[in-house]
């Protein structure tokens, strides 16, 4: 049996439970500049995903990257709300 899909699935369900953690948290104590160490983060998680041999290390490496590269996104989207009021 294969069961590389469904820990991938739980690493991403991880990741991105994560992520609804640290943006708010981020964004609380750095303000919107925290935009800056999301993308250092998922570059380098990007980066190290390709030169790691092993598939399942990899992947849970580039769908933190993802997590953390999506949360940039959700950094700005919190920033407007806070801005509109």
């Amino acid at each position: 049996m294969n069961f590389i899909g469904i820990v991938i699935a739980v690493v991403a369900i991880v990741a991105i439970g994560l992520g609804h953690v640290w943006v708010p948290a981020v964004y609380k104590a750095l303000g919107l500049r925290s935009w800056i160490l999301a993308l250092i983060a998922g570059l380098a998680l990007t980066g190290a995903s390709l030169f790691v041999s092993n598939v399942l290390v990899s992947t849970t490496l580039a769908v933190f990257a993802a997590s953390f590269l999506w949360g940039i996104k959700e950094l700005f989207e919190m920033d407007k709300k806070k801005r509109r009021g």
